[in-house]
C-alpha cells in the first residue's frame, strides 16, 4: 500500500511560492544596501546605517520572543543596558572585544531566565508586567551605579578590535552587518526546524502545544532566555558603537520604539523586524533633513524647524498607529500578500488556495476511509461491553466522584463516574454545558494557569494521573484532539507532522488513509477546508501512537454525512490498532453507530449508561436533550 503512496507524492508538482521567490531577492536587497552603506554613503549615512544595523539585531530578539512564542516584552532597552553594562565593565577589566560581547550575551540570558523563569508560568500580560519592572529596576541600578562611582556622564569604552584591527567607520560597520547576517542565517535555520516550529505552535495555541507534548513552559524559557542573550549583544555592538554607556539611553520611550519596530515591519518575520527597525531609526533624521531644507516661504516652516524634536519624540506613535489602523500585519505581511496576489495571477493557483476543492473531496474520502473499515477481527477482539462481560483487569480509564470547579466558582462537574474498557469505544453525549469537554479536560490534565480545582480520582493503567498537565498526561499516552483549535494555522500540513517527530511510515499510512492530507502538504492548516482540518487532528493524534484516545466533538461545523463518516473512521482505527476511545459528541446517531457503551450526561453529572446497542437514539435524545 506504500508505494502507490510514494508514486503518487513524485507526480506532485509544487508551484514555486512567492515565499521562495522574495528570499533571494531580500538577501540581494541586503547586500546591495550594505555595500552602498559602507562604500558610498557618507559619514553621516554610514553612523546612522550603524545604528539601524544595530537596532535591527535587537528588533530580531524581540520578535523571537514576540512574533515566535507569542509572548508580550517590552525589556530591550533593558537588556540592552544589562549588554552595555556588562560590556563596560569587562573593557575595565581589560577584556578584549569578542570575549566582552560574550561577556554581554552570557549575561542578558542569565537576567532572562531570573525575571522569565516565574513569569512565563503563568499567562497573558505577566511577561510584559515582568519586563517591565526590569526596567525600572535596571535603570534605577544603572543610576545608582553611575553615581556610587562617580562617572556622571556614564562610562567611556574603548573602540572595538580584533587583534590589531581596530574598527571604526566603514570596518566597524562592515563588521556589524556581518554580525546582522549572521543572525539572520541562524534565526532562519532554527525557526524553519523543530524550535521554530514547537514555538509558533505555542503561539497558535498553548494548549494543543501541550496536547501533542510540547513543553510549553520549557519552549516559552529557552525563546525568552534566547532572545534576551541577542538583545543584550546589541547593547553590547551599541556601546561600543558609540562609545559610551549613559543611563540615559536605556529609557522606557527607547523600549517602546522596539516594540514599533516590530509591529511596523510585521510580527513573525525576519525581513520585517530589519525593515521596521530601518523605518524607525531613519524616520526622525529625514524628516529633520526635509524640514531644515523647507524653503522660509512655505507656510509652518519656520514652526516646523524650531518644534522639530517635539516632532521627531510624537513620530514613533503616528506610525505605529497608522499600521495598527490600516496595516495591522506590517509591511512583511503587506509585501507578503503582495507577492502572493503576483504569483496568483503570474502561474498556476497554489495548493493553499484550493480550500474549496478540498472541502468537496472530503465527502468522497471519508467514504473511501469508511470502505476500508470492513476488517476482519478475530473472537478475541471482539468489542468491550457487548461480546464479554465487564472484566475490571481490562479498565483502562476508572473515573471516580470527579469533581471540577473552574476559577469563577462555576462548578462543571459534581461526582462523574466513567470506565473505559481496553479496545472499546465509549461516547459521552449530552446538552451544551452538561460537562463533558470539562470531563475530557479533566482526564487529559489542566495547566496551572487555568486554576480549576479537580478533585476525585482518575485513574490510567493503574496510575493516578488526576490533578496532571496536559504535557504530562500526553507524555503517558493520553492524546487528546480538542474541540477547537486543533491545528495550528500558521504552520503547513507537513510541518505538523514534523512538529510531533512523526516517523515516515506513521504519516505514510496517515495520508493513505486521508489522501488530501497529501496533496495539501506544504498547504498552511489556516487554508484547510473544515473537514481537512479534522483529518488532520485525527492523523496527528493517531500518529502519536495514543494508549488512550480522547475525542472532543469531531464533527463540530462540519456536514452531516461528512461529520459521520469521520467518526465511522474511529472504529477503523479502534480495530486496527484495539486503542480504546472517549469520545464526545453531539450528533446522537453517528455516536451511536461507532461507540459500545454511551454515558448520559446533565448538569455535571452521569444520568444515564447503557450498551449502545441497547439504547435507541429517540431515548437518548429523551435523556439528554428532553425531546423526541
Amino acid at each position: 500500500m506504500k508505494e502507490p503512496v510514494a508514486a503518487k507524492r513524485k507526480l506532485l508538482v509544487r508551484p514555486v511560492s512567492a515565499q521562495r521567490l522574495a528570499e533571494p531577492a531580500g538577501w540581494a536587497i541586503f547586500v546591495l544596501a550594505a555595500l552602498w552603506l559602507i562604500f558610498l554613503g557618507s559619514t553621516f549615512d554610514q553612523y546612522i546605517g550603524g545604528l539601524a544595523v544595530i537596532y535591527a539585531i535587537s528588533a530580531l530578539g524581540l520578535d523571537w520572543i514576540q512574533g515566535r512564542a507569542g509572548q508580550v516584552s517590552i525589556g530591550n532597552a533593558a537588556f540592552m543596558a544589562v549588554g552595555a553594562y556588562a560590556t563596560a565593565t569587562a573593557v575595565k577589566w581589560h577584556v578584549p572585544t569578542l570575549p566582552a560581547l560574550l561577556i554581554a550575551c552570557a549575561a542578558g540570558a542569565v537576567v532572562g531566565l531570573i525575571f522569565g523563569l516565574p513569569a512565563l508560568r503563568l499567562q497573558h500580560l505577566y511577561l510584559a508586567l515582568s519586563t517591565l519592572a526590569l526596567q525600572f529596576i535596571v535603570q534605577s541600578a544603572s543610576l545608582q551605579y553611575e553615581t556610587s562611582t562617580q562617572n556622571y556622564a556614564g562610562f567611556s569604552v574603548p573602540a572595538p578590535s580584533i587583534g590589531p584591527l581596530v574598527l571604526s567607520g566603514r570596518s566597524l560597520v562592515f563588521a556589524l552587518v556581518i554580525v546582522l547576517a549572521l543572525t539572520v542565517i541562524v534565526q532562519r535555520n532554527l525557526f524553519r526546524r523543530a524550535p521554530g516550529r514547537a514555538w509558533m505552535a505555542i503561539r497558535e495555541n498553548q494548549m494543543a502545544a501541550a496536547v501533542i507534548g510540547i513543553d510549553v513552559t520549557r519552549w516559552k524559557l529557552s525563546a525568552f532566555t534566547a532572545s534576551s542573550a541577542l538583545i543584550s549583544l546589541s547593547g553590547g555592538l551599541l556601546a561600543y558603537y558609540t562609545l559610551r554607556v549613559f543611563d540615559d539611553t536605556y529609557t522606557l520611550a527607547f523600549a517602546l520604539t522596539f516594540v514599533a519596530m516590530v509591529i511596523v515591519g510585521g510580527l513573525g518575520s525576519i525581513a520585517g523586524a530589519i525593515i521596521g527597525a530601518t523605518l524607525i531609526t531613519i524616520a526622525p533624521y529625514v524628516l529633520s533633513s526635509w524640514t531644515n531644507n523647507l524653503p522660509s516661504t512655505v507656510p509652518f516652516a519656520s514652526w516646523l524647524s524650531s518644534n522639530i524634536s517635539y516632532i521627531n519624540n510624537g513620530l514613533y506613535g503616528v506610525i505605529l498607529l497608522l499600521f495598527l489602523l490600516y496595516q495591522p500585519r506590517g509591511i512583511a505581511g503587506a509585501l507578503a500578500a503582495g507577492g502572493r496576489s503576483i504569483a496568483a495571477r503570474l502561474g498556476p493557483p497554489a495548493q493553499g488556495s484550493r480550500a474549496a476543492a478540498g472541502a468537496q473531496a472530503a465527502p468522497a474520502v471519508a467514504a473511501d476511509v469508511t470502505s476500508r473499515s470492513s476488517v476482519t477481527v478475530s473472537p478475541d477482539q471482539t468489542m468491550a461491553g457487548q461480546d464479554h462481560p465487564r472484566d475490571e483487569a481490562r479498565q483502562v480509564l476508572v473515573v471516580r466522584d470527579l469533581k471540577l470547579v473552574y476559577r469563577t466558582g462555576a462548578q462543571a462537574l459534581s461526582g462523574v463516574d466513567i470506565e473505559v474498557d481496553a479496545g472499546e469505544i465509549v461516547a459521552i453525549l449530552g446538552r451544551n454545558g452538561a460537562g463533558k469537554t470539562s470531563t475530557l479536560r479533566s482526564v487529559s490534565g489542566f495547566f496551572r494557569t487555568d486554576r480549576a480545582r479537580v478533585s476525585g480520582s482518575v485513574m490510567f493503567d493503574g496510575r493516578e494521573i488526576g490533578g496532571a498537565s496536559p504535557i504530562a498526561t500526553s507524555g503517558r499516552g493520553v492524546v487528546l484532539v480538542q474541540e477547537r483549535d486543533k491545528v495550528f494555522p500558521s504552520l503547513t500540513v507537513a510541518e505538523h507532522f514534523r512538529l510531533i517527530r512523526c516517523s515516515a511510515e506513521a504519516r505514510a499510512e496517515a495520508e493513505e488513509i486521508f489522501p488530501p492530507l497529501q496533496t495539501r502538504a506544504s498547504s498552511p492548516a489556516g487554508l484547510l477546508s473544515g473537514g481537512e482540518r479534522q483529518m488532520l487532528a485525527l492523523a496527528l493524534a493517531w500518529s502519536m501512537q495514543p494508549r488512550l484516545l480522547l475525542v472532543d466533538e469531531l464533527s463540530l461545523g462540519l456536514a452531516p454525512g461528512v461529520a459521520k463518516r469521520l467518526i465511522s473512521s474511529l472504529r477503523e482505527y479502534r480495530d486496527r490498532t484495539r486503542v480504546p476511545i472517549l469520545l464526545v459528541e453531539q450528533n446522537v446517531a453517528a455516536a451511536l453507530d461507532v461507540a459500545d457503551r454511551i454515558y448520559i450526561m446533565e448538569a455535571g453529572r452521569v444520568v444515564h449508561s447503557a450498551d449502545a446497542g441497547e439504547v435507541s437514539r429517540d431515548t437518548v435524545l429523551s435523556l439528554s436533550f428532553g425531546q423526541r
